[in-house]
């Protein structure tokens, strides 16, 4: 098994000709880096001869552990080229982010973890924390309890977008029903 090591982020050289241009929202990664003190997921890297490292995989992580001010938790591999590029590429294409409906179940199951441990967890101090935005997290406690009280509903969902829709309707049709 390879060795984690924890590396000065500046240390590590990144070719500009990777395959990965758009790095996307990087805000809640830097905020759950300084929040933790470190990535949870190693990056990769070569090591060079003057001893200074290369990138190989893990370029936003790298970049936010470089915005936090913490080193990055590396594992050194001895590689050529093509496996380098193969190991970038791969970690890229195999990467697959969670439905809408598994962010909702993880984003409860982190409230409801974090609540355990702090006792008491207000939304804002929980946005703080985890670098996730108050909305973001309310939306997903929402659809929560929706999905378990009416799984169904959701069946023809794609998207969390589409989820809120159906949320959103179903809530308009209840007020009605009401009146």
């Amino acid at each position: 098994m390879d060795k984690v090591l924890s590396i000065d982020p500046n240390d590590i050289s990144i070719e500009p000709d990777r395959y990965r241009k758009d790095l996307g929202d990087m805000i809640s990664l830097v905020d759950s880096i300084k929040t933790l003190g470190k990535n949870i997921v190693p990056i990769i890297v070569t090591k060079k001869e003057d001893g200074k490292y290369t990138l190989v995989a893990g370029e936003r992580r790298t970049k936010a552990c470089i915005e936090a001010g913490v080193k990055v938790s590396a594992v050194v591999v001895s590689i050529d080229e093509i496996e380098h590029r193969v190991y970038e590429i791969l970690e890229n294409l195999e990467r697959k982010d969670f439905d809408w409906r598994e962010k909702v179940s993880a984003t409860t199951d982190l409230m409801d973890m974090l609540k355990a441990k702090y006792k008491k967890m207000p939304l804002r101090m929980a946005a703080k924390k985890t670098g996730l935005s108050t909305g973001a997290i309310s939306t997903d406690l929402g659809l929560s309890e929706a999905l378990k009280v009416d799984p169904e509903m959701f069946v023809r969902c794609k998207t969390r977008e589409s989820a809120l829709k159906v949320l959103q309707k179903y809530k308009l049709d209840e007020t009605y029903a009401e009146l």
